[in-house]
């Protein structure tokens, strides 16, 4: 089934086409008096965030008032950090995933898998490869609005000191990018995005990643190291590791990888990451789009025989730990663990 030219998937690694996925939208392109469908508004989206253009991508989306020229501190493992990233403003519609992989995404490989309308909402699922290679599913929610309304919302800027006023003329918002000739020329759309998060349904619980790989989100980095560690391969939960010989392929550099990494993690303030019966990430921060962080808390054996056969105190049954990851060499990997 196709929409606007975007072929249906199942999942999102099947390889495109060269430029099977934008001929349809663009051969469906309209004059600037018309309102733009669910999918056009997403391709327009799509089109701002691969320069990226905020100016353009915030004209397409639902008009809150909660955009801030600067993010806001997101606490992790109680320390606080403020991404820096060009989607950093829009944390309020977008998630964190969101955030680190739409700008500069490779557009040619987005596919709208399904779009489901209903009524004034429309609900897609979007296939998106990150400038990396990272590739995530997303849940796009729009809603239907007056085009004449939405213009007015977007140029009426009256000064409010009581709450932030978002205006398209940057003369007062110096941290953003200035308004491209493209921009200019959008269509008043009749369908804003309302929000874009990552599907979590699209995670499937037996994919367990063996080795970093550029698909891989940081998300199931954390899930293949911590399986790993569980299992007690301690070798393979290395191999999510930075390394930190600049020449990985030395034999022996590669033993003291492995040797370095046992000797930390085998420590008493690491013994849940061995024994540990579940995870869930609490919070996570994308300080940057090449930077990474979860507060990830892990779940203890509970029971009395827990404690008998893995010496945990009643106290020690779940733990938080925090994971630093970083993109290096197209891959995202862990710099480090740190207990809470």
């Amino acid at each position: 089934m196709l929409y606007n030219g975007l072929s249906r998937r199942t999942a999102p690694r099947e390889r495109v086409k060269k430029g099977s996925s934008l001929r349809g939208l663009k051969a469906c392109s309209r004059t600037q008096q018309d309102s733009l469908s669910p999918q056009d508004t997403t391709f327009q989206c799509l089109t701002a965030l691969r320069r990226p253009d905020i100016d353009a991508f915030r004209r397409l989306i639902v008009n809150t008032g909660d955009y801030h020229p600067s993010s806001r501190p997101i606490t992790v493992g109680g320390v606080s950090f403020i991404e820096s990233g060009p989607l950093a403003p829009f944390a309020s519609v977008l998630d964190v995933a969101a955030r680190r992989t739409l700008p500069g995404h490779l557009l040619r490989r987005c596919r709208i898998l399904s779009s489901i309308p209903m009524g004034d909402t429309c609900v897609q699922r979007v296939a998106i490869t990150a400038f990396s290679g990272e590739e995530n599913v997303f849940v796009w929610k729009l809603q239907r609005e007056s085009p004449t309304e939405n213009k007015l919302q977007l140029t009426n800027c009256t000064p409010n000191k009581n709450a932030p006023v978002v205006c398209l003329t940057h003369d007062e918002d110096a941290s953003l990018p200035a308004v491209s000739s493209k921009s200019s020329s959008l269509y008043d759309p009749s369908w804003v995005v309302v929000s874009i998060n990552k599907d979590a349904s699209q995670e499937n619980e037996d994919e367990i990643p063996d080795a970093p790989h550029p698909r891989l989100s940081p998300e199931l980095v954390i899930r293949g190291q911590l399986f790993a560690l569980r299992s007690g391969h301690v070798r393979q939960a290395a191999s999510f590791q930075m390394l930190q010989s600049q020449d990985p392929t030395n034999i022996l550099s590669s033993h003291l990888h492995v040797t370095s990494f046992r000797a930390t993690y085998t420590q008493p303030a690491f013994d849940l990451l061995h024994s540990h019966s579940g995870y869930q990430i609490v919070t996570s921060v994308a300080p940057t789009q090449r930077t990474f962080m979860a507060e990830v808390l892990l779940h203890g054996r509970s029971g009395e025989f827990a404690n008998r056969v893995w010496g945990l105190a009643e106290a020690d049954r779940s733990r938080n730990f925090v994971f630093e990851l970083g993109l290096v060499g197209g891959c995202w990997r862990t710099e480090m663990i740190r207990a809470v």
